[in-house]
Formats: C-alpha cells, sequence, structure tokens
C-alpha cells in the first residue's frame, strides 16, 4: 500500500479531507453514544439469522451478506464503504474490508476486483446454504459468539486456497533458506558499491530527501543520509544473518507453512469445537466433528459430502494438535477463578516474567557471540542486543509496583487521545486514496491509461 501522501491544497483535495474527516468523525460519534445506531443494527441482523439456525433453513442473501460484512470487517470499514460506493455500489457491498482501500485507491484493474467479487458471491451463496448447519453444531451459542464463530468460519476458508495453492513445507523452507542466503550476499555487494558511489550520489540523495520531506511529509526522517542508509542496509543483512543462525541452531527463527489444506480444515474445526465446547474431537467416521469438517470443506470447495476422515487422523497424530491442547490448558487455567487469584495476589508476577526472559536472552546472546562466524560489525549489534536485554532485566528487577493496571484505572483522556490518532490517521488515508482514485479514475476515461 503506498505511503499516504500529504495532499496538495486543491479544492478537490480539501472535499476528500472533508469527506473522510466527516466519515470518521460519524464513527467517533457513533462509538461514543451509548446506544449506537450501528451495534443496533448489527446485532439486530444476528438476532435476524438465529431462527435460520434453528430451523436449518436457507439465509436470505441480503441478510447473509449485511452479516458477513459484520462479522469480518476492521475498525473504519463503514467510512470506507461509504467511499467505495461513491465509485461503485457493488464494490462497496461484496469487496472483503481488506480490498477496499486498494480498490478506492485504483490500485488493482478492473478485471481483479471483478473476479474478487465473483468468488465473494460464490462464498455467500455458499454460506446461505451451510451456514445453519454449521452453527447448529456449537449448540447454544450467544450473539456475540455467532460473530466469532461465523468470522473464524470466514477465515478458514479464505486459507484453505492459499494453503492447497502452496509448495511441499521442504521447498517452502528450502526457497527462504535460499533467499535469506542471497539476500546477505547481495546487501553485501551493495554496501561494497555505495561505499565506492556515495561521495557521487549522496549530495543529490540528501537533495530529493529534503525536497520529498517539504511536499509530502518525511516517514522515514532517519534515513537523512545516504551513509545512515549504508548503516541500515548493515543492519539488514545482520538480521538476515541472525535468522540463519537462530535456524541451524533449532529455533523457530521463521514460519514454514505447508500444503495440507485439508488437515488446515481440521485444525480449524478443532479450534471452533474447544472454543464452543462442542462438538467432541473423535476420530470417528459419521461423528458430530466429522460433520463440521465435512461442511467447512464444503464450503471451501463447493464439494459436498466429502470425507476427511484421513486428516482427521494426522491431525490427531500432529505436533499441532499437541501444542494447541498445551495452550488450552494455560488459558483454561489463567482464566480459571484460581488462576485469577493466583494472578492477583502476586503484584509483581509480570514483572517477574520479564526477568525471566530477559535472563533467558542475555544467556542466547552471551552464547551467540561465542560463534567465531561473526565479523566486528555483528559483534557490536550482537553486545548492543546483550546489554539492552541486561538493561531490561534490570527495570524489572528495581522497578516499584504496583505492575497491575486495569484498563479501568487509566485515564480516559489515555483512551481518546489514542483513538484519536487513531481516527485522524484513518481520514488521511482514506483522503489520499479517494483523491489518487478520482485522478486515475478521470485519466482512464480520457483515454490516458495509467500502467
Amino acid at each position: 500500500m503506498p505511503v499516504c501522501l500529504k495532499l496538495v491544497e486543491s479544492s478537490a483535495a480539501k472535499h476528500d479531507i472533508q469527506l473522510a474527516s466527516r466519515l470518521t468523525e460519524k464513527t467517533r460519534l457513533n462509538a461514543q453514544s451509548p446506544q449506537c445506531r450501528r451495534f443496533g443494527e448489527q446485532q439486530s441482523m444476528i438476532r435476524d439469522l438465529i431462527p435460520f439456525i434453528k430451523s436449518g433453513k436457507k439465509v436470505p442473501h441480503d441478510l447473509m451478506r449485511r452479516t458477513l460484512i459484520f462479522c469480518t470487517d476492521t475498525l473504519f470499514a463503514d467510512d470506507r464503504r461509504a467511499a467505495a460506493r461513491e465509485f461503485s455500489p457493488e464494490a462497496a457491498d461484496y469487496l472483503p474490508g481488506e480490498a477496499l482501500i486498494r480498490f478506492i485507491a485504483m490500485e488493482f484493474q478492473e478485471s481483479e476486483y471483478k473476479r474478487i467479487i465473483a468468488e465473494r458471491l460464490t462464498f455467500i451463496a455458499r454460506l446461505q446454504d451451510l451456514c445453519p448447519a454449521i452453527l447448529s453444531l456449537f449448540g447454544q451459542i450467544s450473539e456475540d459468539s455467532i460473530r466469532s464463530a461465523i468470522h473464524q468460519v470466514h477465515d478458514c476458508c479464505h486459507d484453505y486456497h492459499y494453503v492447497e495453492a502452496s509448495p511441499y513445507a521442504s521447498v517452502q523452507r528450502k526457497t527462504i533458506i535460499q533467499d535469506l542466503r542471497s539476500l546477505v550476499s547481495q546487501l553485501e555487494a551493495i554496501n561494497l558499491v555505495m561505499e565506492r558511489t556515495s561521495s557521487h550520489v549522496g549530495h543529490e540523495y540528501d537533495r530529493h530527501k529534503n525536497s520529498v520531506e517539504r511536499v509530502f511529509g518525511d516517514p522515514h526522517h532517519h534515513l537523512r543520509s545516504i551513509e545512515t542508509l549504508r548503516e541500515e542496509l548493515k543492519l539488514l543483512r545482520f538480521s538476515a544473518r541472525l535468522t540463519l543462525y537462530k535456524d541451524e541452531i533449532g529455533q523457530d527463527a521463521f514460519y514454514v507453512g505447508d500444503n495440507r489444506a485439508r488437515t488446515q480444515i481440521v485444525e480449524w474445526a478443532y479450534r471452533l469445537s474447544l472454543q464452543f465446547g462442542t462438538p467432541e474431537f473423535v476420530t470417528t467416521p459419521g461423528s458430530n466433528f466429522s460433520v463440521l469438517c465435512s461442511l467447512l470443506f464444503e464450503l471451501a470447495t463447493g464439494i459436498p459430502d466429502e470425507s476427511l476422515a484421513g486428516a482427521i487422523n494426522r491431525f490427531a497424530r500432529s505436533d499441532a494438535k499437541r501444542e494447541i491442547d498445551a495452550d488450552e490448558i494455560r488459558f483454561r487455567h489463567e482464566n480459571s477463578d484460581e488462576g485469577i487469584r493466583e494472578y492477583e495476589s502476586d503484584n509483581f508476577s509480570a514483572a517477574k516474567a520479564s526477568a525471566l526472559a530477559s535472563s533467558n536472552e542475555m544467556a542466547f546472546w552471551q552464547d551467540t557471540l561465542r560463534s567465531p562466524n561473526w565479523d566486528s560489525f555483528e559483534q557490536t549489534q550482537i553486545r548492543a542486543r546483550y546489554l539492552a536485554a541486561k538493561d531490561q532485566f534490570e527495570r524489572a528487577m528495581k522497578t516499584n509496583g504496583p505492575h497491575l493496571i486495569w484498563a479501568s484505572q487509566m485515564s480516559p483522556s489515555t483512551h481518546k487521545d489514542a483513538n484519536e490518532r487513531m481516527r485522524k490517521s484513518e481520514a488521511n488515508l482514506l483522503a489520499s486514496a479517494i483523491e489518487l482514485g478520482r485522478a486515475i479514475r478521470e485519466r482512464q476515461s480520457t483515454g490516458f491509461r495509467i500502467k
């Protein structure tokens, strides 16, 4: 996504800023209202959905569309949909929230957003039929839980196709390692070239940075000179080498996915069953858990009555299930009456946890420094990380309490200031997207194509 630009003081730009500000101001005022109109409409949607869950009947299209938007949209999505409606009511109604800014700013071609809308329509049509059956498997759940369930079901089906199209885990790991090594070697070469040419290009680089700052504001003010940029690139090289080192000694240095899309469906089903307490996880074919997996698979692919018995059995023996179970035990204890009492009885529990983490980190950096493979620059960075961890450890051990601070104890002005900063940032981003989108559409309408 492009950096949000400071708009030129034209009448059109002023109008866009005012429009975006009015939209986000309306969101702010609604959020302050004890009976927010949108919240009431949203809750009404969920209540309207409940009879269909109970009866198992097909959900009407518009109710399913609006419910999906309510369950998956994030903060400020209402404003973005209102802005998108100026260019296309269809896009405003059917694009997923994460695609709205890109559509407004005309960052992708019409064919791409038409494809996204077509996929969304297909998903909504399947959800109309399958949503009641899926949600009924979770028993008697609250309105808030329905929203959570639909959101997770959507994410499960959205992720399925990306996982299915991914290479094997071994291939992904090999590619990541190759890319990291390539990054290290290319940054070494770039540093040598910059060392030879910085005296020739440095002046023009500085002039350009100053000009950009005057026009747009400078989001990267710390890269003031070309020498500073060189230092940043050296830090990036060190970070890439450190990632490779962590992988070599067996740490989880980076995420490696796989292409076991059916097992991913089972994992989502298992997480949902833990959240709602049903259906029980069993490997028996024809069980309610097996039915849930089949319904999620049908929602993602359109293929009905597919058995995922093999994927269920693989998941039952997997490390992923063991990790989820361990997290669930810890989560249930931390949120139990006993766990909460334990946490609240020790006012320094957070400080102790921080001190332990810092102590472990200090030990890691000491061991890392003993490796003979670091150059002098990298050794300096490792020592700096050790000293930062040591400082964190000492702060945790010496800082006086109390360390437990609840949201109700925080100043209302703190919340207000944070919300206001978010609102202003969103207004600027939206105004910039509106202006850029209008400019591109106007040029295209006159026959001038922007590639």
